[in-house]
């Protein structure tokens, strides 16, 4: 059985990668993801739990992430998931970090269990050039496997 999702985000994808501060804790120094790129995250999930609840995965939105996995594995669950980013300016990005930060929301806001190999069997990547209106289209298609 095959289940197609689409979801979009509107507004400018930030990279988390490339977004951070270096705190220090004593002697110890640690890296974290910057207020702005933290704050895209959480508005990312938010929009795809609000798109979630209309289809038929608007349970796996409010489950626990654990819950989730257990789920997805036992019924062979596995996902592949299509992916388009429109910038909003020609300043330099790269998509593979900005793919990275929605792979991170879609598995929060519970669009998909987890964005390990072993549920997600394939993932495209696609600039969709400069947009007044910038963003994310993605596709997911779900795939039961027992």
């Amino acid at each position: 059985m095959q289940e197609i999702i689409k979801l979009r985000f509107d507004g400018q994808v930030l990279a988390k990668k490339n977004r951070h501060m270096v705190a220090k804790i004593g002697n110890h120094a640690f890296v974290k993801p910057d207020k702005e790129a933290q704050a895209n995250e959480a508005d990312m999930v938010q929009q795809f739990r609000i798109q979630l609840m209309a289809t038929k995965r608007r349970v796996k939105a409010i489950q626990t992430k654990e819950r989730r996995v257990l789920e997805a594995k036992a019924s062979g669950e596995t996902y592949e998931i299509d992916i388009t980013i429109t910038q909003p300016n020609m300043v330099r990005r790269d998509l593979d970090n900005q793919a990275s930060t929605i792979m991170d929301a879609l598995t929060k806001a519970g669009a998909i269990a987890d964005d390990c190999w072993q549920f997600v069997r394939k993932i495209t990547v696609q600039a969709g050039g400069v947009s007044k209106t910038p963003g994310a289209d993605i596709t997911i298609t779900i795939n039961q496997g027992r």
